[in-house]
């Protein structure tokens, strides 16, 4: 990520915690996350902030992950592992079952592609 981007990150952040009413106390402790780190963020000063805590912030904040990535170019998509990587690893799936999941996900985006193009 640019250092452009890392601010308007930051500001993203700081915009969305304001409106939501919390303090920076208030969202470390929902995100369970470090002050430091947050503060770090909020000023724009990480340029390759931890993924999994970007993905708590965005979600105790309720902010899209598709508006952080377009703030950032996709650096929240680039970062998380495929889903063959993450089934592997966190769920112990076999090949069998990493593949019909896979396969379920190929289904689920085509009747949703469908639907955009006739929209």
């Amino acid at each position: 990520m640019t250092e452009a981007q890392a601010q308007k990150l930051g500001q993203l952040i700081v915009r969305t915690r304001q409106q939501r009413g919390l303090s920076t106390r208030q969202l470390v402790r929902l995100a369970d996350i470090p002050q430091t780190w947050l503060q770090r963020l909020e000023h724009g000063h990480f340029l390759q902030p931890s993924p999994d805590r970007l993905a708590r912030l965005a979600e105790v904040l309720a902010i899209d992950p598709v508006r952080i990535d377009r703030a950032t170019h996709n650096y929240l998509a680039d970062s998380l592992p495929s889903v063959h990587t993450y089934f592997r690893s966190k769920e112990k799936a076999s090949p069998e079952e990493i593949a019909e999941i896979e396969a379920a996900i190929q289904r689920i985006h085509k009747k949703y592609e469908r639907r955009e193009q006739s929209a």
